[in-house]
């Protein structure tokens, strides 16, 4: 079967399938800034997006991206 696997991305740890989709909590290295939450089958789910000043510049709640 498929097992979660932590690998290191940035800030912190982010789980990975072995397809390496991202899956679980953690953080990511953006770009513009990063990511920070919860990813459900290589999407933020409940994540908060910041800029390089740490600012909040976008939210994922359940899955769906707020306004």
């Amino acid at each position: 079967g498929i097992r979660d696997q932590p690998r290191s991305r940035g800030l912190g740890d982010v789980y990975k399938r072995q397809d390496g989709t991202p899956n679980g909590q953690g953080s990511e290295t953006l770009p513009n800034g990063h990511l920070i939450g919860e990813y459900k089958d290589g999407k933020p789910w409940n994540a908060k997006g910041y800029d390089e000043k740490s600012n909040i510049i976008a939210k994922w709640v359940n899955g769906v991206k707020q306004q």
